[in-house]
């Protein structure tokens, strides 16, 4: 019966040193889901699950956000109350679910595409799109993508933040 207690009492540590170690990225991810998975036996939140469940989340936000800009009649300011709700919601879950040293890459994706799209509806709606306010909102976002991909090293916002001044840049040339 201590036996059993001990093993417990180990394997939460285990468990919890797996963890400390892939918020810390001392080892690949992957590998610490592997790990996770093998000492928990699979009781644990299943970390792909929870990928594809963040996927899912960002992909319906994402539509969602297609519908109510475009797809609906209601005023712009609801519309950008909408999206606002959105993007906290994201950030929100986002959050939480990094405390648990669960990747939350898709949900900022997500939630600084809808700052985005709210951005551009916003210019649209107060400015009628002129370019002279459009523009330099639109290169705001790409280096503070490029600044938040930089210090918090995320391959995905550093390359899009540059790869969008740069498609930008080339849009304006032409």
């Amino acid at each position: 019966m201590i036996g059993i207690k001990q093993q417990d009492k180990e394997t939460k540590i285990i468990i919890n040193e797996i963890r400390r170690w892939k918020e810390s990225s001392m080892l690949p991810e992957h590998y610490c889901d592997y790990l996770l998975n093998l000492y928990t036996k699979g009781d644990s939140e299943s970390v792909s699950s929870s990928r594809y469940t963040h996927l899912a989340t960002s992909a319906l936000t994402l539509g969602l956000t297609v519908f109510v800009i475009y797809f609906t009649e209601m005023s712009s300011l609801l519309q950008t109350a909408i999206l606002a709700v959105f993007v906290v919601f994201l950030v929100a879950m986002a959050i939480h679910y990094s405390k648990k040293g669960i990747s939350t890459l898709f949900l900022y994706v997500a939630a600084a595409l809808i700052l985005l799209f709210m951005t551009v509806h916003i210019v649209d709606a107060c400015f009628e799109g002129k370019r002279e306010v459009m523009i330099p909102l639109l290169y705001f976002h790409c280096s503070i993508w490029s600044i938040m991909g930089f210090r918090n090293k995320s391959l995905p916002f550093l390359i899009g933040g540059i790869l969008a001044a740069a498609l930008l840049t080339i849009y304006i040339l032409i």
